[in-house]
């Protein structure tokens, strides 16, 4: 009779959440479905990897198990991540060579798996084998974090509310990870030379609750951030790089002053949602026109660019007697701000105080 420890609860839980979210996704038709997919492959590569960890420690044997240790390449972990990231914003075309070398040692790996089934490969090969899948996972997951940081000020040229396209919790989840790799990599080294260590003893059952904080984490962050499930916009499509630009001439500073004019006049800030696409089309200009003239004349990006407007009526909302009964977030969501987070974050950078400061030297 099997003994259930909390270990092995934890392995069957892994399991079991792990498949039933990644069916849901799998099973999902609307948005982006190839994103969907590859979240969804990846609980099923975590489920299959913790079943065979499961099976191993209880001894069982069997064909099938045989087969499936053949998809449980180490190699797959890190990139499957970097892959959804890509597709998840719309930039999978654009990064068409790192994904090729990329998918070209995954199948190296796997042809390594079926090989082995018939050659056993000497322990020197295998550790060898295993240091350099945890260093080049570490390097992937190093690579996504830094796309990561890329798309999140990306995306601040383009859309004036980015708390739901934001990827802060995919970045949360490959600090993590990497800590472990690198965790992992200080204990094969330390085993390599004086064996078993308290490090290993700790990494081990540590990684058991990991694994299921993890599947948990990405069902809740992936749920939780609308865009998981519908393409990007066009507008996240385009890249504009930063550039030091020469001083506007006066006709520049005229069309832009124009601009302005019309912004605060039809008050389009006052939309929460408002891109700069949506912007643009509205001010019959096109989209990269508007966006050098935000660039050269004022020294923002559009993200900025617009919550200065925002601020400013905030202000103006705040000292009209007429809004005395509305409370400090109600007047912030009536001058276009869409979240809390985005009003107190926009306030600070732009007028170098918190709210609180403000309101209490206007009092």
């Amino acid at each position: 009779m099997i003994e259930l420890s909390f270990e092995l609860l934890s392995d069957i839980a892994s399991i079991s959440i792990a498949l039933f979210i990644g069916f849901y996704f799998c099973a999902l038709a609307k948005g982006n479905k190839n994103a969907n997919l590859l979240i969804g492959g990846f609980l099923f590569y975590t489920a299959n990897s913790v079943f065979l960890t499961f099976s191993f420690e209880l001894g069982f044997s069997h064909p099938l198990i045989t087969l499936l240790s053949l998809f449980d390449s180490s190699f797959i972990f890190a990139p499957i991540l970097l892959l959804y990231a890509f597709t998840l914003t719309d930039s999978l075309q654009r990064h068409g060579k790192e994904v090729r070398w990329i998918i070209l040692i995954i199948v190296l790996d796997f042809l390594l798996e079926i090989i082995q089934q018939f050659y056993q490969f000497n322990e020197g090969f295998l550790l060898s084998k295993h240091l350099f899948s945890l260093l080049f996972n570490l390097i992937i997951l190093l690579y996504l974090l830094k796309y990561i940081k890329f798309h999140n000020n990306n995306i601040l040229s383009f859309f004036s509310s980015i708390d739901d396209r934001k990827l802060n919790w995919l970045r949360l989840l490959t600090i993590v990870n990497a800590l472990f790799i690198v965790f992992w990599l200080i204990d094969d080294t330390l085993s390599a030379f004086i064996g078993d260590n308290i490090l290993s003893q700790v990494i081990a059952h540590t990684s058991i609750y990991a694994t299921l904080a993890n599947i948990i984490w990405i069902g809740y962050g992936t749920l939780r951030q609308p865009h998981a499930f519908e393409i990007f916009k066009e507008e996240a499509q385009v890249i504009i790089p930063e550039k030091k630009h020469m001083p506007p001439t006066d006709e520049r500073l005229l069309e832009f002053k124009i601009i302005t004019q019309q912004i605060e006049e039809k008050k389009l800030f006052l939309d929460p949602n408002i891109t700069l696409r949506e912007l643009a089309t509205s001010l019959n200009i096109k989209d990269k026109e508007l966006s050098k003239l935000i660039n050269e004349c004022s020294e923002q990006n559009f993200y900025h660019f617009i919550n200065a407007f925002r601020i400013e009526y905030f202000k103006q909302l705040y000292l009209s007697p007429e809004n005395d009964n509305l409370s400090v977030l109600g007047i912030a969501l009536e001058s276009g701000f869409k979240t809390k987070s985005t009003f107190y974050g926009a306030f600070k950078k732009i007028e170098g105080q918190t709210p609180k400061e403000f309101l209490t030297s206007q009092k």
